[in-house]
Order: structure tokens, then C-alpha cells, then sequence
């Protein structure tokens, strides 16, 4: 469809449009809005796909005076999950094959991405010569805790979105409630916050700090950027790091 709406992401919380229900609305590129209608438990997949039964729900969403058509129709389901270990032998799993989340937040994605960036300095070191096939069980260190840490905020997100139970659907309809007047109410509002890198502080690999050390930097956790000058050009940190690892390999 082609719309004024803003580029941004909007949610809706038990919207007249859809009672009782969850709705999202989400730009991409060439005129394609994504649209996500939540539905009961109850509900037929095969039914809910046809679209004398989604028409008129996005009629209900947009108004009668969007003009729009369909470009792609599906049901999923949310799903929360993860193997018990990712190192199988010489078999290893990463990514959606390893660990499966509702998809708030870009989790999945990003998750996979940091699984690859784990394993394959790992894997290098192996082929070199430089380690044994015992640094691999350093990947299941570091990335199940991972896992777990986005597939409990996941849940915590699906939850508020779709309350399982009475007490959890009046703490979301207070929180929403506040939300309009109140600011401390706003950062309670979860519709799926986005993903932000795991800090591993429990690998083996580390050695432990002789020293207290106070800032955000600590062992696993993720390198901060920085602008800086170097040779009298300005640059960044990180990029500067990555120009000095090559040279010295």
C-alpha cells in the first residue's frame, strides 16, 4: 500500500480494531507494510489465512479510505526454545537451528550473527594448529547463557504482549494506563525490546581480574566505540582495533 504513515513501528494493545487481540504495523521497502494480527488458541490456521477473513480485519485497522492489497499471507506461532547443547561432536548448531524466539526485538537474528562471530575464531584456531577441539566447549559456555538471556526477555516481552493470566493482564493494562501521563510508566511498557550483546562473564577462557575494575568494559562484555586520533587522523576505536589485529596476524 502506499501510505503516509511514519517509519516506524507501531503496536497496539487490545485495539477496537481487533478486541482482545494484539496488532502491529511495520514499514519495509517498495510499498510492503508488514501487518501482525495476533489470534486465539482457538483458531483455525487454514481459516484465518483466507482472505475473506483478513480483509476486513485490515480494513478495520486502516480505514476505509487505504487502498492496499495482499502480497503474502501466513500463521505462525511463537515459539520459545533451545537445543540442551549446541556441540554435538563435530556436528554444531547455531542460530535458529540452535535456539528459537518469538520475534521481538530481532533476537533471532542478531542471536545467530553473535553465534557465528563466536564460533568461527574458535574453529579458526583449531584448523591452524593453534588449539585443540577442546576450545569448542567454550561455545556452549558462552552462547546457551546467551540463549537463555534472549529467550527469558522474549518471554517476558510475549507475555505482557499476550497476558496468560488475570493478574499478568491488569499489571499491562496499569502499566499502559500510566503510560499516557506518566514517564517512569513508559519503560515498563514491553512490546519486544531490541536485543542487546551478551556479556560473558562466566567463560573459562577468562583470566580473572588481579584488580577491582568499575567501568561498563568488564571480561565479555562488548568493546565500546570511541572516536580517537591516530597519526593525526580522526577515526574510531573499534575500527582502529580491528586495522591493528590484521596487521599484527
Amino acid at each position: 500500500m502506499k501510505a503516509e504513515f511514519p517509519t516506524e513501528r507501531w503496536f497496539w494493545f487490545d485495539p477496537p480494531f481487533h478486541p482482545g487481540r494484539s496488532a502491529l504495523l511495520h514499514r519495509q521497502a517498495d510499498d510492503v507494510w508488514r501487518i501482525d494480527l495476533q489470534l486465539g488458541a482457538e483458531s483455525d490456521p487454514d481459516e484465518e489465512r483466507k482472505p475473506e477473513r483478513v480483509l476486513p480485519r485490515i480494513r478495520a485497522m486502516l480505514g476505509p479510505d487505504v487502498d492496499f492489497d495482499l502480497e503474502w499471507v501466513s500463521v505462525y506461532t511463537f515459539q520459545c526454545r533451545r537445543l540442551e547443547r549446541f556441540v554435538h561432536g563435530r556436528v554444531i548448531f547455531a542460530g535458529d537451528s540452535a535456539h528459537t524466539v518469538s520475534p521481538f526485538g530481532a533476537r533471532g537474528g542478531n542471536g545467530g550473527i553473535q553465534d557465528a562471530d563466536n564460533l568461527a575464531w574458535k574453529l579458526a584456531r583449531i584448523v591452524g594448529g593453534t588449539a585443540g577441539p577442546a576450545l569448542l566447549a567454550s561455545y556452549d559456555e558462552e552462547r546457551i547463557p546467551a540463549a537463555d538471556e534472549n529467550l527469558l526477555a522474549s518471554t517476558r516481552a510475549t507475555d505482557f504482549i499476550t497476558p496468560k493470566s488475570e493478574a499478568s493482564r491488569i499489571y499491562r493494562d496499569a502499566v499502559l494506563a500510566l503510560a499516557a501521563d506518566h514517564v517512569f510508566a513508559r519503560r515498563l511498557v514491553n512490546s519486544g525490546r531490541l536485543s542487546t550483546p551478551h556479556v560473558a562473564n562466566g567463560s573459562s577462557l577468562h583470566t580473572p581480574d588481579a584488580d577491582a575494575f568499575g567501568g561498563a568494559m568488564t571480561l565479555g562484555s562488548p568493546a565500546l566505540d570511541a572516536p580517537v586520533e591516530r597519526n593525526g587522523r580522526k577515526g574510531w576505536l573499534l575500527r582502529a582495533s580491528r586495522a591493528t589485529s590484521r596487521s599484527s596476524v
